[in-house]
């Protein structure tokens, strides 16, 4: 059950979620437009690790990773639509988004609209500048 939004310690807008199973809180990054389906604690009976990205990083969030454990991943840089953020996915989970597996609403609006970017200035249509 989606609680509340709010900002995480780096200030990047998450949304609180309460386990009807189990009962304990969690936090999604970037907000869940409506409730999260499943748990993101370990000892949930309904813990996906599929949906839970911290996990693919390991538990400590100030570790440094070696990325080469997480290819094949995309480097998203969204300075083409004027946002300074720059996003490393697994292909892994992007496939998840296609296939549904993890709701389209979770995907950072920055990367959805870099992504959209690209994709229309690949197309051989006129006026695909924006």
């Amino acid at each position: 059950m989606k609680l509340r939004e709010g900002k995480n310690e780096f200030g990047s807008p998450i949304s609180v979620h309460k386990c009807s199973d189990c009962g304990e809180e969690f936090t999604v990054c970037p907000p869940a437009a409506d409730n999260w389906g499943g748990c993101l604690s370990q000892e949930c009976e309904s813990y996906d690790p599929g949906r839970d990205v911290d996990g693919l990083f390991g538990d400590d969030s100030g570790k440094i990773v070696n990325l080469d454990d997480q290819r094949p991943h995309l480097t998203i840089s969204a300075d083409c639509i004027g946002i300074k953020e720059c996003h490393v996915i697994p292909v892994a989970l992007v496939n998840k988004w296609i296939s549904g597996e993890i709701p389209t609403s979770n995907i950072p609006n920055s990367v959805l609209r870099t992504i959209l970017y690209d994709w229309l200035r690949s197309l051989p249509v006129p006026d695909t500048d924006t």
